[in-house]
Order: structure tokens, then C-alpha cells, then sequence
């Protein structure tokens, strides 16, 4: 098993520049964040997908399900725990 990791005792340490590191934080400091229209859409759009899988939940089921047992009986989902039928 050793032999297979021999050839990374040659691995020599980089020589990184002392600056290198300011540099990355310049760069990332200079990034701007997402504008305000970018995020109110996405928001916006957010909010309409959920809606639109909201309503298409009610509309294939035909009723407003009271709570998440009827909705898992509805939706044919398994409610029972076990991983294996004996």
C-alpha cells in the first residue's frame, strides 16, 4: 500500500508570493452583489412558482386537503416505516 503513495513524498511546497493574498481579497471586495430589480424577481418568481405548485396540488386532488395524513393518502404516497414487506 505504501508504494502506491511513494511519488507524493516529491511533492514540493509552492512559493506563493506575500501579496497574492491581498490580491484575492481586492478582487473579492470588488465584486458587486446581485442589483435590486435581480433580486425582487427572483423573489417575485419564487413566490409564483410556489403558487402555481399550490394550486395545481388542489386542482388534481379536488379539494383542499385538511391535513398532511390526507394528503399523503391522497397523493398514494406510503405511510408506512417499514423498508422491507415480510
Amino acid at each position: 500500500m505504501e508504494q502506491n503513495f511513494d511519488h507524493l513524498k516529491r511533492i514540493r511546497r509552492v512559493n506563493v508570493p506575500p501579496f497574492l493574498f491581498t490580491r484575492i481579497e481586492n478582487k473579492i471586495a470588488g465584486l458587486s452583489q446581485a442589483p435590486l430589480q435581480w433580486k425582487w424577481a427572483f423573489a417575485l418568481s419564487a413566490i409564483f412558482i410556489t403558487g402555481l405548485n399550490i394550486g395545481l396540488v388542489l386542482k388534481t386532488t379536488g379539494w383542499v386537503p385538511a391535513g398532511l395524513g390526507e394528503l399523503v393518502t391522497t397523493m398514494h404516497l406510503s405511510t408506512s416505516n417499514t423498508l422491507y414487506d415480510e
